[in-house]
């Protein structure tokens, strides 16, 4: 409505005010009506062009920000060879075992660690949590678990594991034996091996950083459970001799 008010208004005073400017021309009476016409269609045209809204921005719309979900394309006759999607097989997680050969050289670096480890300024306490954390990373060949047993079954026996508390090499040496023989041995075999070097490392650690005195209840009470693994381990080793 308004832009035809706007044509109309715009149309009237070029028609006015032409008419105006001839019938100046020839002196005509109708001069002064056609300028005021001219004047209305030109007020009419200026309030025209103001009252016109100005264009809005088009602002997209909420569907329009959200991508379009592409539909599957149909299937083709033409025998177009697809890649299919490959997955990587998931490793099964397997349990670690020992190395089947002896490691000379391995066997010679944990002892050079455990050497470095007692010659370190620290507490007793950090230095078994160091040879301890050394154990716990260390794959021992099979002989090294034979060797590791042999020891500790030995040391026990002669009472002499818990007699050099203050030798820090020999003591932290015990303490990794015992923690290899514990993540390595299982009672599968009726052969506690594993319990055993488990009480063996209670008492040789807690001793070690004074916790625990040789004759006390928790010391005596881990010695109690020793005993009977020694027999299990006994009775067993002779059964298959």
């Amino acid at each position: 409505m308004l832009v035809l008010l706007m044509i109309v208004g715009f149309i009237s005073f070029i028609v006015f005010l032409t008419m105006g400017i001839v019938g100046k021309v020839r002196k005509s009476s109708t001069f002064k009506k056609h300028l005021i016409f001219a004047a209305s269609g030109f007020i009419v045209f200026f309030i025209s062009t103001i009252m016109i809204p100005e264009p809005q921005p088009k602002v997209a719309s909420q569907d329009s920000l959200v991508p379009a979900v592409m539909e599957s394309p149909e299937p083709s006759d033409d025998p177009v060879s697809t890649p299919k999607e490959t997955t990587s097989p998931i490793p099964e997680k397997t349990e670690a075992k020992p190395a089947s050969t002896p490691d000379v050289e391995a066997a010679a670096n944990w002892k050079d660690e455990l050497s470095q480890i007692a010659d370190i300024s620290g507490t007793k306490t950090e230095r078994a949590d160091a040879a301890e954390a050394l154990a716990r990373t260390y794959k021992p060949s099979q002989d090294e678990l034979l060797e590791f047993s042999g020891f500790i079954l030995q040391a026990y026996s002669d009472k002499t594991y818990l007699t050099k508390k203050d030798d820090d090499e020999y003591m932290l040496s015990n303490i990794f034996r015992a923690v290899v023989l514990e993540r390595f041995m299982d009672d599968a075999e009726k052969l506690p091996l594993d319990s055993f070097a488990f009480d063996f490392y209670q008492n040789t650690k807690y001793v070690y950083r004074g916790v625990d005195a040789v004759d006390s209840e928790s010391v005596l009470a881990n010695e109690h459970q020793m005993n009977k693994a020694m027999i299990k381990i006994e009775a067993s080793l002779s059964s298959t001799n």
